[in-house]
């Protein structure tokens, strides 16, 4: 069972600590992330007010709309910052055997799991319930990816086998 374990750890070691890519990556990400979910609540707790005040609906509807402007972009940038993610990390391992695409693979499912977890519990505490959506296109952009890499290393699994030769 440790052989196993030094084999797994060697097929995806990867140095994080000085890798200024992932560390950049996650930094943004994080950071955009909690932006929009800080716009997500406010846009949230402009509803209410929109519904709560009739004489000032026009403001509270200019305020939302320019938020809900706001967090569509974020949605489309976080999801142009992943690709673009993904496509700097295969450049940057192009010569090792899909190391990149482990490297995007493990950091998007950790980092996509933490904001699950707290967009979950923000989504709780203020019943808003447009806080899961971010990370949703960003989250099969990352299953595909992973779809993709399994069906790459099953083929060259098949391919690399090597076949005895039958005998008539």
């Amino acid at each position: 069972m440790p052989n196993l374990l030094t084999k797994f750890k060697n097929y995806i070691d990867i140095n994080f600590k000085g890798n200024k890519l992932v560390k950049f990556y996650l930094l943004l990400f994080y950071i955009l992330n909690a932006i929009y979910l800080y716009l997500e609540v406010s846009n949230n707790k402009l509803a209410k007010l929109f519904n709560a005040y009739p004489e000032q609906q026009k403001f509270y509807f200019e305020k939302m709309r320019n938020i809900t402007t706001l967090t569509s972009f974020m949605d489309n940038f976080l999801i142009i910052m992943n690709v673009v993610y993904l496509l700097l990390s295969l450049f940057k391992y192009r010569d090792k055997e899909y190391k990149g695409l482990i490297e995007y693979l493990i950091i998007s499912f950790v980092s996509l799991l933490s904001i699950r977890i707290v967009s979950s519990i923000l989504h709780v505490i203020f019943s808003t319930y447009y806080l899961r959506e971010p990370t949703f296109l960003v989250t099969q952009i990352t299953i595909v990816a992973s779809i993709i890499a399994l069906i790459a290393i099953t083929c060259k699994f098949l391919l690399s086998r090597k076949r005895k030769p039958e005998t008539l």
